[in-house]
């Protein structure tokens, strides 16, 4: 459970960061996202038998669909 928290608020300090900070720094007119970049990192680096990417999907997910100003 400590780890789910954990990660949660991983996805959502780099959410903050990529939509209050790297908006005024964009690259050849794209923004990364650094959300979706962790998310392939955790899935590529963690065991088969662990759900934590599933779960941290819906989280970021979520967090995205917030902060993104549109509605959901």
């Amino acid at each position: 459970m400590r780890k789910y928290i954990v990660l949660a608020l991983l996805f959502y300090s780099l959410i903050v960061f990529q939509t209050s900070f790297l908006v005024h720094f964009k690259f050849l007119d794209y923004l990364p996202n650094l959300a979706i970049v962790f998310f392939v990192f955790l899935n590529l680096f963690e065991e088969r038998r662990e759900k934590s990417g599933i779960i941290m999907s819906f989280v970021a997910g979520f967090i995205l669909d917030v902060f993104s100003g549109k509605p959901f």
